[in-house]
């Protein structure tokens, strides 16, 4: 059973924020010591999460107002013991910068054999849809790992 999640995106303000908040709101309840943590791979450092992906996860009681990027580091491989990317780019570029991640490193999108495309500067149309596949993924993952 894994109990150190960190979900992975570019900037750390879209992607991996949301899922971040949908593992936690997920598993609160029923994993309590389950702890989920982010960080992008080029962090906008700093930054709070899009406005569009707070809006819409508190649309459906979940809080991410507080999340500030932060940059993917060693301590946060080391800390981990799943990762969890939105795209095979992602994927390379860890286990190319971290050898470390090798073997805790799995796409979001696994179970469905897809990509979690980047809804940076797009509409909250977008947004929505994002959002909706991040969340189709992580349940794939809360059958198959925590049920």
């Amino acid at each position: 059973m894994f109990s150190k999640v960190l979900t992975v995106c570019t900037g750390n303000i879209c992607r991996s924020p949301v899922g971040e908040g949908l593992l936690k709101h997920y598993l609160k309840d029923s994993h309590p010591k389950v702890m989920v943590e982010s960080a992008g791979t080029h962090a906008l450092i700093g930054m709070p999460a899009d406005q569009n992906s707070i809006e819409i996860l508190q649309e459906r009681g979940i809080d991410i107002s507080a999340h500030r990027a932060r940059q993917l580091k060693h301590e946060l491989i080391g800390w981990s013991d799943l990762i969890l990317v939105m795209e095979k780019s992602h994927f390379k570029e860890v286990v190319a910068r971290f050898p470390s991640a090798t073997g805790k490193v799995i796409c979001v999108g696994k179970w469905k054999n897809i990509d979690v495309p980047d809804p940076y500067r797009q509409s909250k149309a977008v947004f929505v849809e994002n959002i909706k596949l991040i969340d189709a993924c992580v349940q794939d993952w809360l059958l198959h790992v925590w049920s």
